[in-house]
């Protein structure tokens, strides 16, 4: 009884053909979303201790997106902020930042 149903429960398979086509309908419908909103995204590259990055944050007012490290060291933190990135705050943290163009993901 309990596998007839979960048999029931099981998608219909689809094409690759069909699946590549709703894939990329999917993620162009993310990049118009993402479009719309009218937040910036910065990559955000520095030295600094953990403390030093939750500060940079805070006076950026900035939503962490992403963030790469190496092991257990920040190398850098994508964030999505309201305004453009200040230069004096990234002087001020010893931090460079890449702006992203969310049209060409």
């Amino acid at each position: 009884m309990i596998a007839e149903k979960i048999l029931e429960l099981k998608p219909t398979p689809m094409s690759k053909d069909e699946f590549m086509k709703k894939t990329k309908e999917d993620y162009k419908n993310k990049l118009l979303l993402t479009n719309q909103c009218s937040k910036e995204r910065y990559k955000v590259s520095g030295n600094l201790h953990v403390w030093g990055w939750t500060d940079f944050r805070r006076e950026i007012n900035g939503k962490i997106i992403e963030y790469d490290a190496i092991g257990n060291i920040i190398d850098s933190i994508t964030y999505e902020v309201e305004k453009e990135m200040d230069e004096n705050i990234l002087r001020k943290y010893g931090l460079t930042a890449e702006k992203i163009n969310l049209k060409y993901i």
